[in-house]
C-alpha cells in the first residue's frame, strides 16, 4: 500500500499528516515552534527550530507507518504517538 507525508509549516506549529493512496488521512502529528518577539510587534522564528519541528513530526508518521504496517501490533498509534510525545517532547501536541 502506498503512503503519502504531508506537512504544513505554520505561524504557530508543524502539522504532519500520513495519508493513504485513496486520501483518507492515517495519523497526524504537531510540533509548536517557538515565536521570538524582539521589540514590539516584530516576530521572528528560527529556520533551526522550523527544520526540528519538521524532522520531529516526520519521524513520529514513520514510527507510526511502521505500527500501521505490522499486523501483530495491537498498540493504537494515536495513543503510542502520544506517549512517545510526552516521554521526549513536553511541548508537543499529537
Amino acid at each position: 500500500m502506498k503512503h503519502f507525508i504531508g506537512i504544513d509549516v505554520g505561524t504557530k506549529s508543524v502539522k504532519a499528516a500520513l495519508v493513504d493512496y485513496t486520501g483518507k488521512i492515517l495519523t497526524t502529528a504537531t510540533q509548536s515552534i517557538k515565536i521570538f518577539e524582539p521589540q514590539p510587534n516584530y516576530y521572528e522564528q528560527s529556520s533551526e527550530d522550523i527544520w526540528n519541528a519538521c524532522c520531529i513530526t516526520v519521524k513520529v508518521i514513520i514510527f507510526c507507518l511502521s505500527l500501521l504496517a505490522s499486523p501483530s501490533t495491537d498498540v493504537d498509534a494515536y495513543v503510542l504517538q502520544r506517549i512517545i510525545c510526552r516521554q521526549r517532547h513536553s511541548d508537543y501536541i499529537c
